[in-house]
């Protein structure tokens, strides 16, 4: 690893105490890039960005909400740098990215210390699986009312079978999804 050019100890340690890196900003990080994502994409940042997709897509990588309920569904992806930097480490030797992402290792004592993990937010904001769900959940809630409209009846929670995976979900979700949609707007 550490191949990757204009970026200090100084830089390395400010990065990996930031609450957060978008999606963006650890592809450029994974590429060698440094963190300054004004720079013109190349096809060794698109790969990179391919790899944490992919990653996220799997479960292998854990995504954190904004305060913005869309984030997962838009870009504004978030990963924690403890997450992304132990996933990156996590992978084979062969993996093409470890010549150009950063060695954050004299770091990773400081940031597993439970002492300096943030306190706002609980175990449970950093499950990945109850943050899909819930984004799951919210968009439901606000899709709903157009789904409702082109209906052009009135909707019973059997319609909603359909809807909810559309919307990704699974057959699990969708009987969980069906009662929060419910209780918000109101169906019997």
């Amino acid at each position: 690893m550490s191949q990757t050019k204009n970026i200090t100890a100084m830089d390395l340690a400010e990065l990996a105490c930031q609450e957060y890196w978008t999606v963006e900003q650890f592809s450029y990080l994974l590429a060698g890039r440094g963190i300054d994502t004004s720079q013109p994409h190349e096809t060794l940042s698109n790969d990179a960005r391919a790899e944490i997709e992919s990653a996220i897509s799997v479960g292998n990588l854990a995504v954190i909400l904004g305060p913005n309920s869309d984030d997962l569904f838009y870009g504004a992806r978030r990963i924690r740098p403890i997450d992304a930097i132990q996933w990156a480490k996590s992978k084979p030797s062969v993996f093409r990215f470890h010549k150009t992402f950063p060695d954050f290792a004299p770091y990773i004592k400081e940031l597993t210390n439970p002492k300096l993990k943030s306190s706002q937010v609980s175990e449970l904001e950093q499950n990945q699986y109850w943050n899909h769900l819930k984004a799951l959940a919210e968009r439901a809630i606000q899709d709903y009312p157009a789904f409702a409209k082109n209906k052009g009846r009135k909707v019973q929670l059997s319609d909603l079978n359909d809807w909810l995976k559309a919307l990704g979900a699974n057959t699990r979700e969708t009987e969980i999804l069906k009662k929060i949609v419910s209780e918000s707007h109101n169906i019997t």
